[in-house]
């Protein structure tokens, strides 16, 4: 572009007037900076360069130049194309691959919808035009459909807790954190259906208080309890029978044509019935696979009684339109009970294809069965089937605690009046109808509580790191480290920045040292390892950081925040510690510049929010009392603000 000249007699000498008038606030050396005579050369000749390197004076020259329609070619981030209203007709992408922190990849539809938006201004120009540049290789069709016709990305919420965020709300009375966080983007969908939740709690609260109390024929109803032992006997016996299942004889014993105890229901129930609504049936095994196995299943009206699990009442929730048998696939876990019984003449094949007198021959040894059961009893049935302790052979310690755990709860619930109530069967069912009204309702209360919110969680845990930090007390009353770290609003981490004024870090330091120690809080862009020329006492300094900043994470990750270890040693930047050091010192900025390859706006903007950054510390000196500290942190300020660092 070093003989590219877009612009006219006259627009250059708007423009040199334009430039000397806005750079006439800076000094003589100032003035000779490299990226100073670069980007004057650019614009007389009408072109421009907009990123974050930029002097933040050079990039408001270019802002107002391009404005004014005197910058006709302008290359420029895709930050430039953010919400600025500027006199654009055409947009030319360089390419369609961006790297994003992490890795390059092509440019999403929201990036390309964002810049390419920006030809032609709506209500003001008729026609813009976009154009993507393709120097090498045409990009696939399918590359720039997705970019042009693709969907946007999801908006997702960035709100995220802060320590600080959380001692400023702890002072409001009026304000709290939960509230706050109701109000985040994150909390949006949740709050939308809370008066929904709220309207099915109180239809939930109507429904437990419609059911009737159960009049005991024994005196005291006592079918709560034996509800809640029964229940941990199923619990019980489920880790029993899965352990019973996973072992080599249980694989011997189901084979063709056994017949077994299935807890299932028919195809035809509701499909979004839960396992509460199945019941225990009949069933002969076909076919045997590594995960499934395929059944021939038969549906009495009643269930099939399980005589290990003798205190579980199991009701069909509906016995209409039920079918007399099934073949279908379900899963090892399904099976309840192993019988020694054997069907005779079963052929997989002819069941397989669907052979209908062969499938109602085995139908019918199965009803027969099933008629036996309920004419005989579980007495008889019980000795039909393989016992879980003595039939499987099974010597596994954790096998053991769980039979024990079964046996303990069949017999607190053997013990209970209700096992032997003529009505046990009509309660059960209620008192199974309130507990299952009863989990609502307090599934119910939880997500229209606090409790529910994504973040309270995390806001429990950080809560806790800043009472063992002595930030906060058990009243969640801001102590004095707590008004400290609330100061600090421009450090990465507030944390440090407290520990560091605490642990006295700053006190034996300098002026012009204290800056280029904070400065590790404040740098934002790349971390990597840079050989500097401190003193002592900064390199003294730099160690004693890192180790408050391993103890920090350490402490963060032993409460059970979701913290690494390497990411929170990175936050700590300290590659412009020299550069800051040498500033505060009356270096001029062309020659701080040479010290590092960081690009100059980068340094502006450290600089500048390091100004910020003394004013809390000199604040927070205020209130713990450090009078040298407070007069250092003024002294600081001063050093840096100064020349084109602070010149708009």
């Amino acid at each position: 572009l070093a003989s590219v000249d877009l612009t006219l007699s006259s627009e250059k000498s708007e423009i040199h007037v334009f430039m000397e008038t806005s750079l006439s606030r800076l000094t003589g050396t100032d003035r000779e900076l490299p990226q100073v005579i670069r980007i004057k050369d650019l614009l007389k000749r009408g072109i421009g360069v907009h990123h974050g390197g930029l002097l933040p004076i050079i990039k408001e020259m270019v802002e107002l130049l391009f404005s004014r329609g005197l910058v006709k070619l302008l290359f420029a981030t895709e930050t430039f194309a953010m919400g600025v209203n500027m006199p654009t007709r055409t947009v030319i992408f360089n390419s369609i691959v961006k790297h994003d922190g992490n890795q390059r990849r092509n440019l999403l539809p929201g990036e390309y919808i964002q810049m390419s938006g920006r030809a032609g201004r709506r209500g003001l120009d008729s026609v813009g035009t976009v154009i993507v540049a393709c120097w090498n290789d045409l990009p696939e069709s399918g590359q720039i459909q997705t970019m042009i016709l693709g969907r946007v990305t999801k908006l997702e919420s960035q709100f995220r807790l802060t320590y600080n965020m959380i001692l400023n709300l702890l002072r409001v009375v009026d304000l709290k954190v939960e509230d706050m966080i109701k109000r985040s983007f994150s909390e949006a969908d949740s709050q939308r259906t809370r008066p929904e939740f709220l309207g099915l709690l109180k239809t939930s609260e109507k429904k437990m208080q419609a059911i009737e109390p159960i009049e005991c024929i024994f005196g005291t109803p006592d079918i709560d309890n034996f509800y809640k032992h029964a229940k941990t006997v199923e619990t019980a016996y489920a880790q029993v029978n899965s352990k019973i299942l996973q072992s080599p004889k249980a694989y011997d014993y189901i084979t063709g044509g056994r017949v077994v105890l299935v807890n299932t229901k028919p195809n035809s129930a509701p499909a979004e019935s839960s396992k509460q609504n199945n019941s225990n049936c009949l069933a002969t095994v076909i076919r045997t696979g590594a995960d499934s196995v395929t059944l021939l299943v038969i549906y009495t009206e009643m269930s099939v009684p399980n005589p290990f699990l003798p205190v579980l009442v199991y009701t069909r929730s509906s016995t209409t339109n039920l079918p007399d048998y099934e073949i279908k696939q379900v899963e090892y876990d399904d099976i309840t009970a192993i019988s020694k019984i054997k069907l005779t003449k079963l052929v997989q094949s002819q069941i397989e294809k669907k052979d209908k007198d062969h499938i109602s021959q085995m139908v019918q040894q199965l009803q027969r069965l099933a008629e036996r059961i309920f004419a005989e009893g579980s007495g008889w049935w019980q000795e039909e089937l393989y016992h879980p302790l003595h039939d499987f052979k099974l010597n596994d310690l954790d096998f053991a605690d769980s039979y024990r755990s079964y046996e303990n709860a069949l017999r607190k619930a053997k013990d209970s009046k209700c096992s032997d109530c003529p009505k046990l069967s009509m309660n059960f069912a209620i008192e199974e109808q309130r507990a299952n009204i009863r989990k609502d309702v307090e599934n119910l209360r939880l997500k229209v509580s606090d409790e529910s919110l994504y973040l309270m969680p995390e806001f429990a845990i950080r809560s806790d790191i800043l009472l063992r930090l002595n930030y906060i007390d058990n009243t969640k009353t801001v102590l004095l480290k707590g008004r400290v770290a609330r100061e600090l609003t421009t450090m990465r981490e507030e944390l440090i920045g407290t520990e560091m004024i605490f642990e006295n870090v700053l006190t034996d330091l300098e002026p012009a040292e204290i800056v280029s120690i904070l400065s590790c809080l404040v740098f934002q862009e790349s971390n990597e390892d840079v050989k500097m020329d401190l003193t002592p006492a900064l390199v003294a300094a730099k160690k004693k950081v890192t180790s408050l900043a391993d103890h920090l994470a350490l402490l963060q990750i032993e409460c059970g925040l979701n913290l690494n270890l390497d990411d929170y040693r990175h936050q700590l930047k300290f590659k412009l510690m020299q550069v800051v050091l040498e500033w505060a010192r009356g270096m001029p900025f062309a020659q701080i510049c040479e010290l590092t390859d960081v690009l100059e706006g980068s340094i502006v903007r450290c600089i500048t929010r390091l100004d910020e950054t003394c004013k809390e510390v000199r604040n927070a000196a205020r209130i713990i009392g450090d009078t040298s500290l407070f007069i250092k942190m003024e002294e600081a300020s001063k050093l840096i603000k100064r020349d084109i660092v602070f010149a708009s």
